[in-house]
């Protein structure tokens, strides 16, 4: 089983969006993108109640998204809007037969 979670959204943000983003657009910046995960094979980005799939970053700016992901909607966030990392955790369950 593959899970994907972000922190609590009362613990520290991991970052902040750095402009407003559209539900359209396809990039977004971030004021510190450090905590991120690289371009290797993309990550996850919680901003408000959306979860965002990004297919690399370069320095501050995810690029690749692909808004709405995990039954969310993409919607419009303001500059400053604290964003979380996703960390995706695998299970593995032995089924004894």
């Amino acid at each position: 089983m593959i899970c994907t979670a972000a922190q609590p959204s009362e613990l520290p943000a991991e970052g902040l969006l750095a402009r407003r983003i559209s539900p359209n657009d396809r990039s977004l910046t971030l004021l510190d993108g450090q905590r991120f995960p690289g371009s290797d094979d993309g990550g996850w980005v919680k901003l408000q109640g959306e979860w965002i799939y990004y297919a690399e970053r370069r320095g501050d700016r995810l690029t690749g998204l692909r808004r709405g992901q995990r039954r969310t909607k993409a919607s419009a966030h303001p500059a400053g809007v604290r964003t979380h990392v996703g960390i995706t955790v695998e299970f593995v369950i032995p089924i004894t037969h």
